[in-house]
């Protein structure tokens, strides 16, 4: 993977990439680099300069993006957004720089209340789809896995196609995997040791379980229009099984009900025409704790 160099006066001369304020960057800086005027590439890129630059963690990214970017033309997923090169800022490596997509934000699309239900739906599909298309995906005989699958990793791109960044946190079977929003915040997974494990420091090692729990998480919390991921098992099920009464298909609650049992999860992508549409309205989780507090459920 080829290797390019920043002076801290070059760095500092680039300008910060707004991100939407729901958003959260907590791993680095991201710039747009100025391809026009230094040349580094005839490509539109990003660079993302990482706050921790030593230890597991970075050397964990480092191996990421290197088979990742060495292996682009082998991987052949377009909507995989990889980076193109490692970038050395005062002679170490701390930085990489990834093609710059224009488009919006996949999570803020979702949790935006004007965005018709249909719509959201659609968009839900995309990241289905591309879960299935990389399903198989090996790089170099390793099995690739998101791990840090959730809506704000995801574009929508002008062209109409969905993005996955953020893609240094993937899996490639290492001995670190990276903290994943749906897994680290989720005690639940505690119960099911054998197939969500995880390391002596909590961690969970991401397989396709984890990352069709997460998508899972993904459509529910977009249904709910809130944390369906934080509720207790038992209020969990409770809710699902009140989806099911306003007419949600058992296919799709088969596939709510899986995260949480020792079965394969299943992904629900094609099972996303068995949410009503005309019901969704009521399957707020706020209407859900009203209707269960007057005792209606």
């Amino acid at each position: 993977m080829e290797v390019i160099s920043l002076s801290q006066k070059q760095l500092d001369s680039l300008t910060r990439l707004s991100l939407p304020h729901e958003v959260t960057n907590t791993e680095g800086e991201i710039y747009i680099l100025d391809h026009g005027r230094n040349k580094y590439s005839n490509d539109n890129l990003l660079l993302k300069k990482l706050y921790i630059t030593c230890g597991s963690s970075m050397a964990n990214k480092l191996y990421n993006v290197s088979l990742l970017g060495d292996n682009k033309d082998e991987i052949g997923v377009d909507e995989l957004v990889i980076p193109k090169h490692l970038v050395a800022i005062k002679r170490q490596i701390s930085a990489f720089t990834i093609p710059n997509i224009e488009g919006v934000n996949l999570g803020t699309l979702l949790h935006n209340p004007k965005i018709p239900n249909q719509e959201k739906i659609e968009y839900l599909y995309k990241i289905g789809k591309l879960l299935k298309r990389t399903k198989k995906l090996k790089i170099q005989n390793l099995p690739f896995h998101f791990g840090d699958l959730h809506e704000y990793n995801f574009l929508l791109g002008k062209d109409g196609k969905t993005y996955a960044v953020d893609l240094d946190s993937c899996y490639l079977n290492t001995s670190n995997p990276q903290p994943s929003y749906y897994l680290t915040v989720n005690k639940n997974l505690s119960c099911f040791p054998t197939k969500y494990k995880a390391n002596t420091d909590g961690i969970i090692y991401p397989n396709y379980n984890t990352d069709l729990l997460c998508y899972n998480m993904i459509i529910l919390n977009t249904i709910g229009r809130d944390k369906i991921s934080s509720f207790d098992m038992s209020t969990y099920y409770e809710y699902t099984n009140y989806l099911k009464s306003l007419g949600f298909g058992k296919d799709i609650i088969h596939c709510f009900h899986n995260i949480y049992s020792s079965a394969k999860n299943v992904n629900p992508c094609e099972y996303l025409d068995q949410i009503p549409e005309d019901k969704i309205g009521e399957a707020g989780a706020k209407i859900f704790k009203l209707k269960k507090e007057k005792g209606l459920i």
